[in-house]
């Protein structure tokens, strides 16, 4: 398909943003597909200039896997113009997919046993985020899908690499663990939210500086 064919393919749609764009699902032959559409490079100024938000969540797609984190294939991914940037971007279905948030959201009780070991596999998915240096900036539970066990990470088009910047990285590294504090604050126990920062800190137990790190997040958006 030519990129304006593919742009315009019939979809059912999913979710709209008509400022920004929409995502879709289409079946071909005997799949499903996830087509997402980018009506601009993004609200910021600097992504007529950089590169646009569709390219980065492209890119940070790819880089998850090269760090072995799960994602949804990437299909097709196309862009076209300059300054007013148009993009497409296919994934294919995850079957049996949804998201963590809505898993949480559907036990019968915060603290569930049943949830307690996906929450520690997303812990582990953070820390290799922060260990590589990457900061994902939008870390909250809807983006993050389970097929059966598996935890796959979608929907990141503002993550970047800040290995070579320490302070700035910290701060936005506190900002990962608020998000995820405050979906978690109503879904899950206080023993399971101190096992996934253990789990995360790699630790046996608190020291003064995990206490530190604990009341920044909890803190962050007071």
């Amino acid at each position: 398909m030519s990129f304006e064919e593919l742009y315009n393919l019939e979809n059912t749609t999913v979710a709209n943003r008509p400022s920004r764009g929409s995502v879709g699902r289409f079946t071909f032959g005997p799949e499903t597909f996830y087509i997402k559409k980018y009506k601009s490079p993004g609200k910021k100024i600097f992504r007529y200039f950089f590169k646009s938000k569709a390219q980065k969540e492209y890119a940070n797609q790819l880089y998850f896997r090269s760090l072995g984190i799960d994602t949804p294939e990437i299909v097709v991914f196309k862009e076209q113009g300059w300054w007013r940037r148009k993009a497409v971007l296919v994934t294919r279905e995850v079957p049996r997919a949804t998201t963590l948030l809505d898993i949480l959201s559907a036990q019968p009780a915060p603290g569930s046993a049943a949830t307690a070991g996906l929450l520690e596999k997303l812990s582990a998915i953070l820390r290799k985020l922060h260990d590589a240096g990457f900061i994902h900036n939008d870390l909250r539970m809807r983006n993050v899908m389970v097929q059966d066990n598996r935890l796959l990470l979608f929907d990141c088009p503002n993550g970047m690499v800040l290995r070579h910047v320490p302070v700035f990285s910290q701060r936005r590294k506190i900002k990962d663990l608020a998000l995820l504090f405050e979906d978690a604050r109503n879904l899950c126990s206080a023993p399971q939210m101190l096992r996934f920062f253990l789990h995360y800190a790699q630790a046996d137990r608190l020291d003064e500086k995990h206490k530190k790190t604990i009341r920044q997040v909890i803190h962050y958006y007071a």
